[in-house]
């Protein structure tokens, strides 16, 4: 779908709220793009779902491109910036920022930096919350792998753009503490607010028809981008251990990513190429995850996959690494699921055969019902609403 974001905003007297004669707040998130992805999810969720009689939310976005854009309300202004790095995209932001006047601005993942660097430029000195997604610490030592000296500068970078912040947030408790020991931002500065999962969104799409209907199983499921982070590798490696000994079992890989071609030799080197099925992105994830035997994980770092609280919402049971992250918060051992270490193929490979075992006598409603109470955007909507 093209937009042409500029004509959809006006300014001034359409910025009251007719109930109550309170203007309401304007805020204006700002992400890469609308691809399919964990941050970009959330962002879609909550700029879908906030409060129109108090909030009024725009959406600055390096390329307005992505599986997300034919999702979002039809009363979102879209502000296009022409690039999605953050040194292309900083004099684009400034421009939307003097041209909007929001009262807060909210990035995530790759535009926090030009947020931060941009700030003394913005008018009328809007508040500015910069949401992290990943563990940051995690994420600095698996840079330090392939390109060293830019792990050095964005660790010692990394606590001034969070310092030049009004809050951040982060979606676990553990987040928060690799916030305060690893990039030493205050505590008194750090908001902990879960992901939100529109929740009406995934149970109505996950009965729609898929892939896995009438095909023999068991199913194991997992979604993400097929990249170092994700630990499909070690997932490959543990499913080829669990097929030795449940032979029927099938795995369904939902995503893309510049491994992909590496993954798929993989799987044909561990001889298990005629049971793992590279799907690539998908429309509808949910009608696979829901109607899998068991949702995976392997990643080796996380902040707190979306793609984990959507298989709790569709009541399907959760074998994960208990990674740096906050996964060890989300998945309650034995009742939705089981934790295993990172870059263990062998104890994934038996949590996954317990979950094929015992998975059945879990209560998929009580999972259900358990995310609904949590993670569903209604109740984490209002959480950001009382930070905007």
């Amino acid at each position: 779908m093209s937009r042409t974001p500029q004509a959809t905003l006006t300014l001034g007297d359409d910025n009251a709220d007719t109930r109550s004669g309170e203007r309401r707040r304007r805020v204006l998130f700002v992400i890469p793009s609308l691809r399919a992805g964990g941050a970009e999810r959330v962002v879609l969720n909550l700029v879908n779902n906030l409060d129109r009689d108090r909030f009024e939310p725009l959406l600055a976005v390096g390329r307005a491109v992505g599986q997300y854009v034919d999702q979002l309300a039809p009363d979102v202004p879209v502000h296009e910036l022409g690039a999605e790095r953050s040194r292309v995209a900083l004099p684009a932001l400034v421009r939307v920022v003097r041209r909007t006047a929001p009262d807060t601005i909210l990035s995530t993942v790759g535009l926090n930096w030009v947020t931060a660097i941009a700030r003394p430029l913005f008018p009328r000195h809007p508040r500015v919350i910069l949401r992290e997604g990943n563990s940051p610490s995690a994420y600095l030592e698996d840079l330090a792998l392939t390109a060293p000296r830019t792990a050095r500068v964005y660790r010692a970078l990394y606590p001034w753009v969070y310092g030049r912040a009004d809050l951040v947030v982060c979606q676990s408790r553990f987040m928060k503490h690799d916030l305060e020991t690893s990039l030493a931002v205050r505590a008194a500065d750090i908001r902990v607010v879960p992901n939100p999962v529109d929740v009406d969104q995934v149970l109505a799409r996950a009965s729609e028809p898929c892939a896995l209907d009438d095909r023999p199983g068991p199913h194991v499921v997992a979604v993400g981008r097929l990249a170092r982070q994700k630990g499909v590798d070690v997932l490959l490696a543990a499913f080829a251990q669990l097929r030795r000994k449940l032979p029927g079992v099938q795995l369904w890989l939902l995503g893309d990513g510049v491994d992909r071609s590496a993954l798929e030799s993989l799987a044909g080197e561990l001889g298990v190429v005629e049971a793992v099925h590279f799907e690539g992105v998908v429309a509808n994830p949910f009608a696979f995850v829901a109607r899998s035997d068991v949702f995976a994980s392997a990643a080796r770092y996380e902040g707190v996959s979306n793609a984990i609280l959507e298989a709790l919402v569709c009541g399907t049971p959760v074998v994960a690494t208990a990674c740096p992250s906050g996964i060890d918060e989300v998945v309650e051992e034995g009742a939705s699921g089981w934790l295993v270490p990172p870059e263990d193929a062998d104890g994934l490979a038996a949590a996954l055969e317990r979950a094929l075992v015992a998975g059945p006598s879990l209560d998929r409603g009580a999972i259900r019902t358990r995310a609904v109470e949590r993670w569903g955007v209604e109740t984490v909507a209002r959480a950001y609403e009382a930070l905007l």
